[in-house]
C-alpha cells in the first residue's frame, strides 16, 4: 500500500492510520509491494558471551505469580488474554493492573470498548480493588486510545483492551483483521513509550476457537489462556518461562 500524501509504501493494508513518514491521515492505496528490508544486525559473527546483555524490569505481584513468571510481569511487554466468556479474563486483567499501578504508582489505563464507564467502575469496586489506581477511556476508536493515552502524565503503568474484538478504525468495522492489525500495533507502541505492560482481550467459543480473525500473536511478547477454572495458561513469554499456569483470581 502506498500513502497517498508521501508516496510512503507500506505492507499495512489498513488506511485510517497515520502514515509513519509524514504523519498524515489521507490514507493508501495500492501500490507496488514493499521492498525487502535490509538486514538488522551485525555482520559479524561473535560469541553469545558478547552479546550486550538486555536487563527487563520486572514488577513483583506475589509470589506464585512472580515465580512463575520469572520474577513478575516485565516492562514493557503485551500480552493477548483470550477464552471463552465468564472465564474471567477482564477479572484477571484488573486484578494484575491493580497491583502493577501499586508497584510502579502509576495509573493503569483501562480502555472499555463493552461497557460504559459506571460498569466499569462497578466491576473495579466488586473486584475490591483500588478505583485511585484506575484510569477508564470508554471507546473502541484505535485512533483516540493512541491520541489519548500519548496525553497522559504520568504516563500509564499498564493498559487493558476490553476487548480487541470491539476495537475499529475510521475505514475498518470492529472485529475484522485491519482492525485488530491496527490495534496491536497501536498497543505495542504505547507499551514501549509507556514501558508499560499491557492486557490485549480477546474473545472466544467454548470449543476454544478465536473470535476474531487474527495473528496477533507473533507481535505481542506473550500469549495468556484463561480457563473457566481461573487458571491462566502462558502459553508464550518472551521474557519468561512458559508454559506456566497462574491463577486469575489473585
Amino acid at each position: 500500500m502506498k500513502c497517498l500524501a508521501c508516496g510512503y509504501v507500506t505492507k499495512h493494508r489498513w488506511a485510517s492510520l497515520d502514515c509513519p513518514r509524514c504523519h498524515k491521515l489521507t490514507g493508501y492505496e495500492d501500490g507496488p509491494p514493499p521492498r525487502k528490508p535490509p538486514p538488522t544486525g551485525s555482520s559479524r559473527i561473535v560469541p553469545l558471551s558478547a552479546a550486550p546483555a538486555n536487563p527487563v524490569r520486572r514488577i513483583s505481584v506475589g509470589p506464585e505469580i512472580d515465580k512463575a513468571l520469572g520474577g513478575g510481569w516485565p516492562l514493557p511487554a503485551s500480552f493477548t488474554l483470550s477464552g471463552p466468556p465468564g472465564a474471567g479474563k477482564t477479572t484477571g486483567a484488573l486484578r494484575w493492573a491493580s497491583r502493577i499501578a501499586r508497584e510502579t504508582n502509576r495509573p493503569a489505563l483501562l480502555v472499555s470498548a463493552e461497557m460504559a464507564r459506571g460498569l466499569a467502575r462497578a466491576y473495579v469496586e466488586r473486584l475490591g480493588l483500588e478505583l485511585e489506581r484506575f484510569l477508564v477511556l470508554e471507546s473502541s476508536d484505535v485512533e483516540v486510545l493512541r491520541d489519548e493515552a500519548a496525553k497522559l502524565d504520568p504516563l500509564p503503568s499498564c493498559i487493558i483492551v476490553d476487548s480487541a474484538s470491539r476495537m475499529q478504525t475510521a475505514a475498518h468495522g470492529h472485529n475484522t483483521p485491519q482492525a485488530i492489525a491496527a490495534t496491536i500495533e497501536v498497543v505495542t507502541s504505547l507499551v514501549t513509550k509507556c514501558r508499560a505492560v499491557a492486557f490485549v482481550i480477546f474473545h472466544a467459543t467454548k470449543d476454544g476457537r478465536i473470535k476474531s480473525p487474527s495473528d496477533s500473536d507473533h507481535d505481542v511478547d506473550g500469549t495468556i489462556w484463561v480457563y473457566e477454572n481461573g487458571e491462566a495458561h502462558v502459553e508464550k513469554h518472551r521474557h519468561g518461562p512458559a508454559p506456566v499456569v497462574i491463577s486469575a483470581r489473585q
